[in-house]
């Protein structure tokens, strides 16, 4: 159990790092490719075993216990994700980026979030709430 919690720990913080310092190569970018593999594999297989040999023999005391069980070992879905996107099995999608290195533009949303707010949804993304 320490195993799998102590990589996913290791794996956001270098996501964190990756991600806010752009540093996309480099040392870094390799340490959180390894972690990001060694756990989608290591987890998908802890999740195997308890499939096939553990949660067939449980003694369930209630439905608490199956929805635990069954939400940590859903847990390997994202991981083996993960794993097979670093291994370049699945692939990336590039989102396309702006000027700021932003591609998702809450003024899409705005509508949804504040009806009376319109003019924000229709202004230029770099004029949105700069007072010239």
């Amino acid at each position: 159990m320490a195993i799998p919690v102590i990589l996913a720990e290791a794996l956001t913080a270098t996501e964190f790092f990756v991600a806010f310092r752009h540093a996309f190569s480099g040392t870094l970018r390799n340490v959180n490719r390894v972690i990001g593999i060694a756990l989608g594999i290591y987890f998908t297989l802890i999740a195997g075993h308890l499939i096939i040999n553990v949660i067939p023999s449980i003694s369930w005391r209630g439905p608490i216990d199956i929805i635990s069980v069954g939400f940590y070992v859903a847990g390997f879905a994202p991981l083996l994700s993960i794993a097979l996107l670093e291994l370049g099995i699945i692939e990336k999608t590039t989102l396309p980026r702006t000027s700021h290195g932003i591609s998702y533009q809450p003024s899409h949303h705005v509508p949804y979030i504040c009806p009376y707010c319109h003019d924000i949804r229709h202004a230029e993304p770099d004029t949105v709430g700069i007072n010239t």
